[in-house]
């Protein structure tokens, strides 16, 4: 925002590389949660992995889907998270334990869900297949099905509403009082979460059926995915008091009287040319947003943190292009290339210049801005250079503190006077010093982010806390009892600190650890051999040396000496080794 004021006309820092990726099983699904500290991924292996943004590490996995999760969706203050999955079960996770607060076995299978910003949690969840959306309250377990605007081509042929590759996508509005239904023709419903009343009725500029729907941080824009390959931005205003809605019935009877292809881009409801005449429209067509040269058909799209811009992700097999669109006049700012390979979703860090996409491999690619290092920034005065320059100081350049030098005397009064105000408790020329409070928060100006509300939230989670698991393998594997299996240190067989082996003569030897006995060993031969020489020098009648010569000697008999005292300690050595 200070960079805004300081050049109005220079854009917004947008994402130019591949910064990273995370790999966690094969990614279908992904969410951030309100400040972006932890990342929801859906596999199609059925886990809900949650990542800790900040770290790159996975905090936590959640294992109870069967099928490919297809939606996720968090609430406000962070401790709930929303899953649906094509096996048909839409669950409530507690993220800080890691467990399962509701689940809810569904007809059909889920492609899209959105919760509820405060209990008490209810979702919004759409089907595939032309099944209308419902409202489930996960509490009670009850279903409302949202109500669905008659298709009356579909109904001339004999096929009222149904398509087996038609989805009917609805999201929440930012405070879950009203539904955005993306109707058959072309157009979006707001309906009341409450008494599922129809508020509005807007057209788009073709009849082209939704793909998707998202909503800005503040909830004031709408942008809407088209199978006609464009995109359409609607503004959002907020419903008036009065009896301004009608249900299905009346909402079916005011259409039929009107050509809706011939209609103009807008509210069919309220406003001049609409049917009643009266009311303010609470969705307005503004932009559209398009690749006007391929005319690509879009896998996503989301707008940014300040949503300045929008976002969308290319639908192809062989490529990852991501296309970045001015919000405000329309143009197309940037194009992002990736590796080879098809692109499923992409989400926009709630707070940070940093996207995200998911391939058709799983995995998930960080797009973040190629930043450089700026010593200036830091020092006014600083110069980079290109290579070594030799530079030949000042002959006083260096002697401002040297005693004598000139300025010296003038430097220490200075540092003087300015310890002494200090003391005091006065500047040097300026008014008292007044001590501020950096530890105690206020209130009042604790809402710095754009997207937070007039209330405060409680019991907000933005982090997991850590968990150590131990390493699989360390210490062998257990057997029944709990028991490490095999033989352990100092077990038969295996000597302590060593590992038994048999070389190839079949003697037994010892690998690794068993230092100290391979040395106790060798001084044991040593002194082996010592006494053995000394033996032999008694055979042979050389008589006995060193300390030995006191020692009488045993007579000999046929030409064979008998055995000598030494001679039998070697050989009692020697047994004992």
């Amino acid at each position: 925002m200070n960079r805004r004021l300081l050049d109005p006309f220079q854009s917004v820092q947008l994402p130019e590389i591949i910064e990273e990726y995370l790999e966690q099983g094969a990614a279908s699904c992904m969410a951030f949660n309100r400040r972006g500290t932890l990342l929801a991924v859906g596999t199609y292996e059925g886990q809900v992995v949650l990542w800790d943004f900040d770290t790159r590490g996975v905090a936590r996995t959640l294992s109870r889907h069967t099928k490919q999760v297809t939606g996720l969706s968090w609430s406000r203050n962070g401790r709930y998270l929303a899953s649906g999955s094509a096996d048909q079960s839409l669950i409530l996770w507690d993220v800080l334990n890691g467990t399962q607060a509701l689940e809810v076995q569904l007809p059909v299978p889920i492609t899209h869900v959105s919760l509820s910003a405060r209990p008490p949690y209810k979702c919004v969840v759409s089907f595939a297949g032309g099944h209308p959306p419902v409202i489930t309250d996960l509490e009670s377990s009850q279903e409302q099905v949202l109500p669905v605007l008659a298709d009356t081509e579909a109904t001339k042929q004999g096929k009222p509403g149904e398509s087996s590759s038609t989805t009917i996508v609805a999201i929440f509005s930012k405070d879950s009082s009203m539904v955005f239904v993306g109707q058959m023709r072309g157009l979006i419903s707001v309906v009341d979460a409450s008494s599922l009343r129809f508020l509005d009725i807007v057209k788009g500029s073709n009849m082209a059926r939704y793909l998707g729907l998202s909503l800005n941080p503040k909830g004031t824009l709408l942008l809407a995915n088209c199978h006609d390959r464009v995109l359409r931005l609607f503004e959002v205003h907020a419903p008036q008091q009065g009896p301004h809605s009608l249900s299905l019935e009346e909402a079916n009877q005011a259409l039929e009287n009107m050509n809706i292809k011939t209609a103009k881009p807008g509210s069919l409801l309220w406003g001049p040319s609409s049917v009643n005449g009266t009311g303010v429209p609470l969705l307005l067509p503004v932009r559209e947003f398009q690749n006007a040269v391929e005319k690509m058909l879009w896998a996503g799209a989301v707008f940014t943190s300040d949503s300045e811009h929008v976002v969308a992700l290319a639908s192809s097999k062989t490529q990852h292009h991501l296309y970045i669109w001015n919000r405000v006049n329309g143009k197309m700012e940037r194009i992002l290339e990736g590796p080879k390979e098809g692109a499923l979703a992409l989400a926009w860090h709630p707070l940070r210049t940093c996207l995200l996409s998911i391939t058709a491999m799983g995995r998930i690619y960080i797009w973040a801005r190629h930043y450089a290092e700026n010593w200036s920034a830091f020092a006014p005065d600083f110069k980079e250079l290109d290579e070594n320059v030799e530079y030949v100081e000042r002959e006083d350049e260096f002697d401002w503190q040297t005693k004598g030098a000139s300025g010296h005397h003038e430097n220490m009064v200075a540092q003087e006077q300015a310890a002494a105000a200090a003391r005091e408790g006065k500047s040097g020329s300026g008014p008292l010093v007044e001590e501020i409070d950096v530890v105690t928060l206020d209130q009042d100006h604790t809402r710095v982010f754009s997207s937070d509300e007039d209330d405060e939230l409680e019991d907000q989670l933005h982090y997991l806390p850590a968990e150590v698991e131990p390493e699989e393998g360390a210490g062998g594997p257990a057997d029944g009892d709990g028991a490490a299996a095999g033989p352990g240190p100092g077990a038969e067989g295996v000597p302590l600190g060593g590992v038994a082996r048999v070389d190839g003569e079949g003697d037994e030897v010892m690998d690794g650890g068993g230092a100290a006995e391979v040395a106790e060993a060798e001084a044991l031969d040593l002194q082996a051999a010592m006494l053995a020489s000394r033996a032999h020098a008694l055979e042979l009648g050389g008589g006995p040396a060193g300390d030995d010569a006191d020692m009488p000697m045993q007579p000999q008999g046929d030409g064979v000496a008998e055995e000598s005292h030494q001679a039998k300690k070697r050989r009692e050595m020697e047994g004992t080794v």
